[in-house]
C-alpha cells in the first residue's frame, strides 16, 4: 500500500474536499430530505444519532464518527463523512508537519484567525479559521501516533460546530 503524499496531492483533496462541501452546502444537501444521508456534512451533531466507531480497514485505524457516516478513498487518503463530519485520514509522511511549531507556520499561509492547538499525549491538533472567497473556512490538523505510526488527520469545514466535531473525531482516531 502507497501511502505517500505530494505536498500537491494533500493540497488537491484539501480544495477537492472544500469544493464537495461548498456544492452539497449550495444544493442544500441531500435534496430528498432524508435526515440520515451520509453525505450530509450539513448535518449537526445532534441530527446525526450519535457516535459509533467506524473502521477505517485501509489504515487498520477506528475512528467515532455519527452513524451513518461512511469511509471512502479520495485520491489516496481516507475520507471519512457524514452526520456533520469531513476529515481525510492518512499515514503521515515527510511532507507533514512533525511538531505544533511547524503546523502553526504551515498555517501562516492562509493568515489564520482563532489559531487555537491542543497537545495531546501522542501528538498534537491544530484549529484555525481563513476567511476568502468562498466565506470562512474552518481548519482541522492534527498529528497522532498510535503504535509507533503516524496519522496525519485534517478537515477544512464550513462552520465552527464541523470544525469541533472534526477535532472530536481526530482525538478518537485508534486501533
Amino acid at each position: 500500500m502507497n501511502t505517500h503524499r505530494s505536498t500537491f496531492r494533500k493540497a488537491l483533496v484539501q480544495v477537492t474536499s472544500v469544493a464537495v462541501l461548498a456544492a452539497i452546502v449550495a444544493c442544500g444537501g441531500s435534496g430528498n430530505g432524508d435526515d440520515s444521508d451520509p453525505l450530509d456534512i450539513s448535518a449537526s451533531p445532534t441530527e446525526s444519532g450519535g457516535d459509533e466507531a467506524l473502521a477505517i480497514e485501509a489504515l487498520n485505524l477506528h475512528i467515532d464518527a455519527p452513524a451513518g457516516a461512511r469511509v471512502s478513498e479520495l485520491l489516496g487518503s481516507q475520507m471519512i463523512s457524514g452526520g456533520g463530519l469531513t476529515v481525510s485520514v492518512d499515514e503521515a509522511d515527510g511532507t507533514d508537519a512533525e511538531t505544533l511549531e511547524q503546523a502553526r507556520d504551515r498555517a501562516d499561509i492562509f493568515n489564520p484567525t482563532n489559531l487555537s492547538d491542543e497537545t495531546l499525549d501522542d501528538g498534537w491538533i491544530l484549529t484555525y479559521e481563513n476567511t476568502g472567497g468562498m466565506g470562512t473556512n474552518y481548519f482541522v490538523n492534527a498529528r497522532r501516533t498510535i503504535d509507533g505510526t503516524s496519522y496525519m488527520c485534517d478537515g477544512t469545514l464550513s462552520s465552527a460546530e464541523q470544525q469541533q466535531r472534526a477535532v472530536e473525531a481526530c482525538r478518537s482516531l485508534r486501533r
